[in-house]
């Protein structure tokens, strides 16, 4: 995406702008960063994602959640497995609590953790392209749904994804590893999803079904930290991308003194609705909608 001729917040030096001819970024600086933006943008379209954000964490803690079941039960499940052999019995006609944690993480958490977080990740890139529109994303914003589940490339889409949104509003412009060391966190947790399958594998004896069993068992136990670290690392993106966009907004749009008069100003949200805000101090006060 290619912005227009304008004057954009210097990507070097935060405390000024500087002209981009439509192409290239010119020679050209201004000490007066804060109108510029607001008088070149006098309506900015702004997802309001707060809501979103604290569901996607509360994914990511129901996720760390069930996995804990999984690594407290599976080990009762895989006796009763070992058990219904001994006894001459059919080991598929086992069901455990374990079998019913693993359902519903598989069947119900786990959609519902991509329809949550894919909606949050959805605002947050539209919120990073209008406040910062030279920023690059190597990704289609399609992507941010489609990433997760084609195969091949949902080994590193989403990490491009989420690794661009942050930059593009990342005040500082600071490399971090936060997002490198969460997406490592995911992939080892994929890969520890199949413990699951790995349960009463294709044993053909005791001793054989035992071994498939340590096998899911301690891959659920790995899983179970790995899930931790992911989760509380995903949290930590969360909030650091949800306070850069309200620091970058702020700075486009900087309240008035709180002494001076308020005045008022739209943000369409939503893509449809239009929002009225009164702006006095931070942080901002939505005075009403319509």
């Amino acid at each position: 995406m290619t912005a227009p001729a304008n004057w954009y917040p210097d990507p070097s030096a935060p405390h000024q702008v500087r002209y981009w001819d439509g192409a290239q970024w010119t020679q050209h600086v201004s000490v007066a960063p804060a109108p510029v933006p607001y008088a070149v943008r006098p309506r900015l379209f702004y997802a309001l994602t707060k809501s979103m954000a604290i569901a996607s964490i509360a994914m990511a803690g129901c996720v760390v959640l069930l996995q804990l079941l999984a690594a407290v039960f599976v080990w009762p499940g895989n006796r009763a497995v070992e058990d219904k052999f001994v006894a001459g019995g059919d080991i598929m006609d086992v069901l455990t609590t374990y079998d019913a944690v693993s359902a519903l993480k598989f069947l119900l958490l786990f959609p519902a953790a991509y329809i949550v977080t894919c909606m949050w990740l959805w605002g947050v890139r539209r919120n990073a392209e209008a406040l910062n529109p030279i920023a690059r994303h190597v990704r289609e914003r399609g992507w941010v749904w489609g990433s997760w589940v084609c195969p091949v490339v949902s080994l590193w889409f989403p990490f491009q994804i989420v690794r661009d949104v942050q930059a593009a509003t990342n005040p500082h412009r600071r490399r971090t590893a936060l997002i490198g060391w969460w997406w490592a966190a995911f992939l080892v947790l994929n890969l520890t999803l199949n413990a699951y399958s790995l349960r009463a594998g294709a044993g053909n004896d005791l001793a054989e079904i035992k071994a498939f069993d340590a096998i899911a068992g301690i891959g659920e136990v790995i899983g179970l930290l790995v899930s931790l670290a992911a989760g509380t690392l995903w949290a930590a993106i969360v909030l650091r991308i949800e306070r850069n966009q309200a620091a970058l907004l702020t700075e486009i749009f900087p309240p008035t003194h709180p002494h001076a008069c308020t005045r008022t100003m739209e943000l369409v949200t939503g893509g449809s609705g239009v929002e009225r805000w009164t702006i006095s101090t931070p942080p901002w006060r939505s005075s009403s909608a319509f």
